[in-house]
């Protein structure tokens, strides 16, 4: 069911949820959403998702904002090519890393 199909309160729980979000979980949330376009092999949506992942890099960060402007540019152009599991791949790989990321940040947050 698409967002504007749900009921006026879903869309504002769901939109109070994405709000109280921390980027790490963002992030999270936008590599499940890209591979869910991938394994559909929907190129419109898989391109939105990476493109957004790369606006959202912060290059102040330092050079892990640079390798990964290189696979997501990389990514794209599997998808424009119709390679959708390769990319997925990738973005599975990703996923995983940027999950354990998370977690270990939340272990910290709460080791504090």
């Amino acid at each position: 069911m698409s967002a504007g199909l749900l009921p006026p309160r879903i869309d504002s729980y769901r939109e109070q949820e994405i709000l109280a979000m921390s980027t790490e979980q963002l992030v999270l949330v936008a590599y499940r959403l890209g591979l869910r376009a991938l394994r559909k092999k929907d190129r419109r949506l898989s391109t939105r998702v990476i493109s957004e992942l790369v606006n959202g890099l912060n290059f102040e960060a330092g050079e892990i904002a640079g390798r990964l402007l290189v696979l997501y540019d990389y990514m794209l152009r599997l998808v424009r090519e119709g390679k959708f599991e390769e990319a997925e791949q990738m973005m599975s790989e990703l996923h995983d890393t940027w999950e354990q990321v998370v977690a270990n940040a939340a272990a910290t947050r709460s080791a504090a």
